[in-house]
């Protein structure tokens, strides 16, 4: 029983280690999340941010929740008959050492389902999950149309990233 149990610790040592590594290479861009701000009566809206993958390796996003919804969804724009078109994709692919931009008219996070409409000024928690299980927490300004000011940024204060293993906890999409 106890060299399972020691064999148990270790193994969940080693994979949360090598899992945190990976985690570790992906970071938010300075200043670059924003969060949509709706009108009264509105149940959706979108999330865009900046994610830098510092790592060796290719990451992906494969699903983000926050405290405005039970639903978030991956969404891209696609051309279809001369027309723009969003669509759900399974995840956002982060090439090793590049930025990625999740952006109006391109890759970005849909909101459904808005427990209460955002205003300018109010502060979104997301949590984003990779495809090595562990979660990046970014606290998201809403602004009106684009990035907050930088008042709004001094007042609302810094973007908050926190890592963490994914557990059980966590909902997985």
């Amino acid at each position: 029983m106890n060299k399972f149990l020691i064999g148990l610790a270790l193994v969940t040592f080693l994979t949360s280690g090598s899992a945190t590594m990976a985690a570790d290479n992906i970071t938010l861009a300075d200043h670059t999340a924003w969060a949509r701000a709706t009108p009264p009566g509105t149940s959706t809206t979108a999330i865009y941010l900046t994610l830098v993958n510092h790592g060796n390796s290719g990451s992906k996003l494969i699903t983000a929740t926050a405290n405005i919804s039970e639903r978030l969804e991956l969404h891209t724009h696609r051309a279809e008959n001369g027309m723009m078109k969003m669509q759900q994709i399974p995840s956002i692919d982060l090439p090793a050492g590049e930025t990625t931009a999740l952006k109006p008219h391109g890759n970005h996070i849909m909101v459904f389902n808005l427990v209460e409409p955002l205003e300018v000024g109010d502060t979104v928690e997301l949590h984003l999950l990779f495809d090595d299980q562990q979660t990046l927490t970014v606290e998201v300004p809403v602004a009106k149309n684009g990035l907050p000011s930088s008042e709004h940024q001094r007042s609302a204060g810094e973007h908050k990233m926190k890592k963490e293993e994914h557990s059980n906890e966590h909902k997985s999409h």
